[in-house]
């Protein structure tokens, strides 16, 4: 049925989400020290990737802002964020596959 096959799959995606958010939450808490960020920064800097973005219309000055309040944030933001992604992932894929799934019934002679 729908619901069964809508609950299956938002549970397993949902449950996947709160391990890829412990996962997450635990890289940028005990590893990445920076890392992520500095490699960002780097990458900023180049003069290509400069040119790259401004050929698409990017503004480096918002940019730079949006770097700088990311490079503020917390191990536990990022998880929420994957979390949260996860969830909501996990609802719309479970609608679509609860609805491909669905046993139809068969007509009676």
């Amino acid at each position: 049925s729908f619901l069964r096959a809508f609950a299956f799959v938002a549970f397993m995606m949902g449950y996947g989400s709160i391990i890829m958010a412990a996962a997450t939450y635990c890289y940028f808490y005990f590893l990445d020290h920076g890392t992520f960020m500095n490699i960002l920064q780097q990458n900023m800097s180049m003069p290509e990737v400069r040119n790259s973005l401004t050929q698409a219309g990017i503004d480096i000055k918002e940019m730079e802002k949006q770097m700088t309040a990311l490079s503020q944030s917390r191990p536990i933001d990022f998880a929420l964020n994957v979390f949260s992604n996860g969830l909501l992932t996990a609802l719309i894929m479970g609608a679509i596959i609860g609805f491909m799934g669905k046993r139809v019934k068969a007509m009676e002679h």
